[in-house]
């Protein structure tokens, strides 16, 4: 359920917002599982990196058909595991954009040298997003802040930068110790709008924070994984969007969300919280509205016949060409484009500065609800497949560990 913080639930109004048409079968992304292998441990993962292992092209090529049949998607996540770490990732980029989607990557970039980041443009990959947090430990990297990670977020954006590359993104688990660094982040990311081009804050959940509820599989009572034991995250209390929501709009009072998708049993609740940002030299003229929102998703399954996940490096450059499509049909759009008259002429020199789109999004995973139901994404995108089956990817490892998914009850469900 969402907290009390008032300012982040005022932001949250769900009927002053755009909720996202994505739905099971025609979304804007699908997740492809490639691998389980990883070359980074990451706190709280749910992951198992011991199984199952790599999976080939053939085995790869057939998922991406059942994907093809069951699922409309503009963009195709490509994930594990660590996928930069498959010996046959090229040609599945390649493949994945041969058969209509765009590419895009979700990694923690160890792996990535410009060698293989030019094989990979040359693929056709759309997107990049890495995974940097201090849930990972780096060798040679002592990070007990976010703030001291930020030299290695920009080294890959500027990495990308440097090759005119896909779309860098990064995302960042969210959790109590670090939820006062999310303003932090969201400054930083507006400081490099011209090299970052999204930045996804992941709110942290595990089984172990559902310690009021039993757990079974099939009426068969089972216990949480035991690599969720090795993590103090688990012991905190979960951080609500509302929440995020809040800090980011202590950092930047012009930050307004304009679209969500809510929860399967929780509907009040924002699941997937959507703001998108004009910044002109590194400072902020605004936010998009609902009807800039409403309207990209609209015209893009119009004209492309599938929801927008994905746009490339030079239209998210183009961001005045943005504000004057969209002056006359969305007021906060209006409100930037009025923003960036004002500072051009306090400085017309920025007239020749390009303005950047710049996408913020909270991701609230799991909720485990006080009566033992699970709140999920009301239209997820992060979906994968097994065995010819779309399933959350989020709680795949029930599936290949119980072969159903988990159900709860509180634990001290009075008697009937």
């Amino acid at each position: 359920m969402e907290s009390c913080n008032s300012s982040g639930l005022g932001l949250l109004d769900h009927g002053r917002m755009y909720r996202l048409p994505w739905s099971l079968t025609d979304n804007a992304m699908s997740w492809l599982e490639i691998t389980t292998r990883c070359n980074l441990h990451c706190r709280g993962c749910y992951r198992d990196p011991h199984k199952d292992g790599h999976k080939s092209l053939e085995q790869l090529r057939a998922e991406l058909e059942v994907f093809r049949r069951l699922r409309r998607s503009d963009a195709m996540a490509i994930a594990g595991g660590d996928p930069l770490v498959h010996p046959e990732l090229v040609e599945l980029v390649e493949l994945v954009r041969t058969l209509g989607w765009k590419p895009q990557l979700n990694t923690n970039g160890l792996a990535l040298t410009p060698e293989l980041l030019r094989r990979l443009q040359g693929a056709g990959v759309a997107s990049i997003t890495f995974h940097v947090d201090t849930t990972q430990t780096r060798q040679g990297i002592e990070a007990a802040s976010e703030a001291a990670l930020l030299p290695l977020r920009l080294q890959y954006a500027e990495l990308l930068a440097a090759e005119n590359g896909p779309c860098c993104g990064f995302n960042c688990t969210v959790h109590e110790k670090n939820l006062h660094e999310v303003g932090l982040l969201s400054r930083w990311a507006a400081e490099h709008a011209d090299t970052v081009h999204s930045f996804h804050f992941i709110l942290y959940r595990d089984p172990t924070m559902a310690g009021h509820l039993t757990t079974f599989a099939a009426g068969r009572e089972v216990a949480p994984d035991e690599r969720y034991r090795d993590t103090e995250l688990g012991v905190l209390r979960p951080v609500e969007a509302s929440e995020v929501v809040a800090a980011l709009t202590e950092a930047d009072p012009l930050y307004r969300p304009s679209a969500y998708l809510s929860g399967t049993q929780d509907l009040a609740s924002s699941k997937w919280t959507l703001a998108t940002r004009f910044v002109l030299g590194g400072t902020v003229l605004g936010y998009a509205g609902p009807r800039f929102q409403e309207l990209t998703q609209t015209l893009h399954h119009l004209f492309k016949g599938r929801y927008l996940a994905v746009s490339t490096r030079a239209q998210l450059a183009a961001g005045r060409l943005m504000l004057a499509l969209f002056f006359f049909l969305d007021a906060g759009v209006r409100a930037a484009a009025l923003a960036w008259v004002k500072a051009v002429l306090r400085d017309p020199k920025l007239f020749r500065e390009k303005v950047h789109t710049q996408s913020l999004l909270i991701l609230q995973a799991i909720d485990f609800l006080p009566d033992g139901k699970m709140n999920m994404c009301d239209g997820c995108p992060d979906m994968t497949v097994h065995e010819g089956t779309l399933y959350w990817s989020c709680r795949l490892e029930e599936i290949k560990e119980y072969g159903t998914f988990l159900t709860a009850i509180p634990r001290n469900r009075p008697e009937q």
